[in-house]
């Protein structure tokens, strides 16, 4: 009798270990992305690991598995032009914290003469400076970006030097993910390639100081969040600027629907040419990727774009143009709401009474108008 419930239990014992291993097996496999890959931001997704992939050559393009996200240019990015780069997906995104009040901020009227008959108040538009402005026109549409040379002058004065030499005229988007973002800039078109010119200096933060024009929205904790014009932006809070030596605390872009970013591969300096704009807002690409722009006209036109990993017969910019280069009579006239004016902030304190805690600069951007 002895043996027969030792052998009983030994036969329990074998069970259970097989049950173990079959639970471990059935766990999902890791997924291997490209270099330039990033992970697609399903809103809610759960967190999962990212997957790691090795490409060749220059920056790969973003490849994007189901929670984590992360993009890698294909120019020279990260690695040099021939190296191989390894992208490593981020971890999902932080629950947003409780909110605070907003303080709004007094606008500055200015008198813009070719904008007067616009029949906009300029106490809540603005015109968009066109040599602060890049046009792209595309197979889907046009879509027009106000550049941050406040958050990362390096990266602005690359894409106005590439436009002005017709860079990126006639290049694909090669990689589009639905929910994620738009990359293109790659003269070879699958993710490895660059221009000629040496790659950049990462800029994924700035110093803010009290003369940044910088609109709170509400202030959480150890960070304030807002916009300066209309790049979404998380900072410190201004009371640590009288502990530093330069008057200034550390800032940096928020990765929101509109926003154009650079592509890298696994160097944080790789940065070359390619570039991606976001469908969707991604915030653990915050920090890692450089934020250069945003788009006031045209985000139907990035959700519109063709989408593929690699996108088969894909849409491309036909033109891309610094605003101010096109003729006169050509050039479109752009108006961009003002964050500081009293419409915005209307729309913003309803939209904090509306999300309370789970408010993000990403729930609200400033429009953008084409006027006669």
């Amino acid at each position: 009798m002895k043996r027969e419930l030792m052998v009983v239990g030994l036969v329990g014992v074998l069970a259970l270990g097989a049950a173990s291993v079959g639970a471990q097996s059935s766990a999902p496999p890791l997924r291997v992305i490209p270099m330039g890959a990033n992970e697609r931001p399903p809103a809610k997704a759960p967190v999962k690991k990212a997957p790691v992939k090795t490409v060749a050559t220059k920056a790969p393009a973003p490849k994007a598995p189901a929670s984590n996200a992360v993009l890698t240019n294909a120019p020279t990015v990260k690695a040099p032009v021939a190296k191989a780069n390894v992208v490593k997906a981020a971890a999902p995104p932080i629950p947003p914290r409780p909110a605070a009040s907003p303080t709004p901020s007094t606008p500055a009227v200015t008198q813009t003469p070719q904008f007067v008959n616009s029949g906009l108040s300029l106490t809540d538009w603005r015109p968009l400076d066109p040599e602060n402005a890049i046009l792209f026109e595309t197979s889907k549409g046009r879509i027009i970006v106000e550049l941050a040379p406040e958050l990362a002058p390096g990266h602005v004065a690359r894409i106005k030097e590439l436009a002005r030499e017709g860079f990126y005229d006639g290049l694909a988007f090669h990689r589009v993910i639905d929910t994620f973002m738009a990359q293109g800039g790659d003269p070879k078109g699958d993710g490895t390639g660059g221009s000629d010119k040496p790659n950049l200096t990462g800029e994924f933060n700035f110093r803010r100081g009290a003369d940044t024009s910088f609109v709170r929205a509400i202030d959480r904790g150890g960070a304030v969040i807002g916009w300066v014009r209309t790049i979404p932006v998380t900072s410190q809070p201004d009371v640590l600027m009288e502990r530093t030596a330069d008057k200034r605390v550390a800032a940096w872009a928020n990765h929101c629907p509109g926003v154009v970013s650079m592509a890298r591969a696994e160097d944080e300096n790789s940065a070359n040419s390619q570039f991606f704009l976001m469908r969707a807002s991604y915030p653990t690409l915050d920090r890692r990727y450089t934020i250069w722009g945003r788009a006031v006209i045209g985000l139907e036109v990035i959700r519109a774009l063709k989408v593929g990993e690699p996108v088969v017969d894909p849409d491309r910019m036909v033109r891309v143009r610094v605003l101010a280069d096109v003729i006169q009579s050509e050039r479109p006239k752009v108006m961009v709401q003002r964050t500081d004016g009293p419409a915005f902030q209307g729309r913003l304190a309803a939209s904090l009474q509306e999300r309370g805690a789970g408010f993000s600069n990403c729930d609200l951007a400033p429009e953008g108008r084409i006027v006669p």
